[in-house]
């Protein structure tokens, strides 16, 4: 279990959240085009601020988990780790369920080799996190 530091998995899922929304916004008309198709005009316009929105809110939350493994300790740390980290994740599958309805990857189909690195290091950020939950201090 030595392998679960509830500080590291959250750094690391702070930072590779950060890390990601940042490439998205970066990227996003690529993404947007991407996502949805060939657009143009206004529609092009609101896809491409779709996903810097999306980035910035997935910012918001990388610098939470990364403030969150740097400011807190012990089993306030884990049970906080496990709900910023879970309701992130539940967010992401939210928002690529509601997305999807509306025609979002219809064409280019999603892309299981960049999503399942991200979901694997959330799952185990949060298993790390719930190891914690009632963990007593030294």
């Amino acid at each position: 279990m030595r392998y679960l530091n509830t500080r590291i998995w959250m750094l690391i899922v702070g930072a590779l959240s950060t890390l990601g929304a940042l490439v998205n916004i970066i990227t996003a008309e690529t993404v947007a085009v991407d996502a949805w198709g060939n657009l143009a005009g206004r529609e092009l316009d609101i896809a491409v601020g779709l996903e810097q929105l999306w980035g910035l809110w997935f910012i918001t939350s990388g610098v939470a988990i990364l403030l969150l493994a740097l400011l807190t300790h012990g089993i306030s740390q884990a049970r906080t780790g496990a709900v910023v980290i879970g309701l992130t994740f539940v967010g992401q599958v939210l928002a690529f369920s509601t997305l999807g309805s509306k025609g979002y990857l219809e064409e280019s189909g999603a892309p299981i080799e960049q999503i399942l690195p991200f979901a694997a290091i959330y799952l185990i950020g949060f298993i790390a996190c719930v190891k914690g939950w009632n963990e007593k201090t030294k």
